[in-house]
């Protein structure tokens, strides 16, 4: 009896009793399993913007949405979907993953509106889209409304933000923004070609760059190492050589190297404090900043990437220190590494880089 499967005529599962093996069997019919419901898309659920800037870091899309949206349901969340490419092989993710922001998580912006800022845009990402969108549920968390999925890319809004603004400072920092960004697409792809970041279609064309930052007058030129301690130094001949190379992501960043294969380093002993401009002195570890030190072979790297497009001229001081002493310094920008690199492979990219400074600072002196 106990292996025996007792339903209903409409095929549900029943229960079945017996108190004793002389009583009569006692059926009960089962709860039906209830589909739940899809969430409906309520047109009220809605964004009151996105909104293209330019951050501490990198380029950023401010997602904002009212206080009287977010108190429609008794939660919320914020769901974004970035087109991405995948870093090794510069092909389009096929299933790109959601960014899932809680109501409660959601910055304030002034008081009226809440905002999400999303800064994971690299260089050659500015033409592809951002789907975003929002999801309500009830008191008992379930899935009870949807918005409708929106759409932008930087690219698309800085070009509408273009052809509604009469400020021709801003007018040229938009059109040098998009030269990079084709820049950047061009100069990235040459090692994949073939893949899909090769075959993307230009950012910039029929597009009038003709307010674009014309010529680069000057440029940051200051290279400076100085050594306190025998063992480190910019030769190679030294124990511990200390090289600086400039790549480009989200921003052009700096990534410091020191030689660790004839005398091994300790990374828990190393630090290294970096000033630049009037507002950023901040000093890195192991400890407190880990992802911005890695090990390669026998080198040992430090990646400062908090420089924002508008600061590249900007001298950049970065301390080492080890052991609780300086052994060695460094003064660079990432506008001398541009302007050393104009004649070179990346000519195109790094004058464009060098002319959004130069605009970003014009726009932003007023």
């Amino acid at each position: 009896i106990a292996d025996v499967v007792f339903c209903d005529v409409d095929e549900n599962d029943v229960a079945v009793t017996y108190p004793n093996a002389d009583a009569p069997f006692t059926f009960t019919v089962a709860e039906p399993v209830v589909e739940p419901e899809e969430p409906e898309v309520d047109a009220a659920l809605k964004f009151q913007g996105a909104s293209v800037g330019f951050g501490t870091s990198s380029l950023q899309v401010n997602f904002r949405i009212r206080n009287t949206v977010l108190a429609l349901y008794d939660d919320m969340e914020v769901v974004i979907i970035p087109q991405k490419y995948d870093m090794t092989t510069l092909n389009l993710v096929e299933n790109p993953a959601e960014i899932v922001i809680k109501k409660a998580d959601l910055a304030s912006a002034g008081s009226t509106m809440k905002s999400y800022l999303y800064t994971d845009i690299q260089l050659y990402e500015l033409g592809l889209d951002i789907n975003y969108m929002l999801r309500a549920y009830d008191a008992e968390d379930n899935l009870v409304a949807v918005s409708e999925t929106f759409t932008t890319s930087a690219a698309t809004y800085l070009k509408t933000s273009y052809e509604a603004s009469a400020d021709a400072k801003f007018r040229t920092l938009v059109a040098d923004t998009l030269i990079v960004g084709d820049e950047a697409v061009k100069n990235t792809a040459k090692n994949y070609v073939g893949s899909d970041l090769d075959n993307a279609p230009s950012i910039i064309e029929g597009f009038d760059t003709s307010e674009a930052t014309a010529t680069v007058d000057t440029y940051n030129t200051v290279d400076a190492f100085n050594s306190f301690n025998a063992d480190f130094g910019s030769a190679s001949s030294a124990t511990h050589q200390v090289r600086k190379s400039v790549s480009i992501g989200k921003v052009p960043y700096i990534t410091y190297r020191i030689k660790d294969a004839n005398s091994a380093l300790d990374l828990s002993k190393l630090s290294v404090k970096v000033t630049y401009g009037e507002n950023y002195d901040v000093t890195f570890t192991t400890a407190t900043h880990p992802e911005a030190f890695s090990k390669t072979g026998s080198w040992i790297n430090f990646k400062f990437d908090q420089v924002g497009l508008q600061d590249s001229d900007k001298n950049i001081v970065a301390v080492f220190n080890y052991d609780g002493k300086a052994v060695c310094d460094s003064t660079y920008s990432v506008e001398t590494y541009l302007g050393s690199a104009m004649t070179g492979t990346i000519a195109d990219l790094a004058t464009a880089l060098i002319k959004l400074g130069v605009s970003f600072r014009a726009y932003q002196a007023g």
